[in-house]
């Protein structure tokens, strides 16, 4: 896969799926780019803390 970290696969799955459901219901792609953006936010925040 593109990140190649298999951990973290699942929940990967289950953000790209919110996503697409965002995309379908709102029929714009910036909720999604949110998303995106708020769930790679955490994980920069996670690793900066040292998690």
């Amino acid at each position: 896969m593109a990140h190649g970290i298999n951990g973290v696969m699942p929940l990967a799955l289950m953000i790209g799926l919110t996503n697409g459901v965002l995309l379908w219901c709102s029929g714009s792609i910036w909720p999604a780019v949110m998303v995106h953006i708020a769930y790679n936010s955490a994980g920069i925040v996670y690793h900066g803390l040292g998690y």
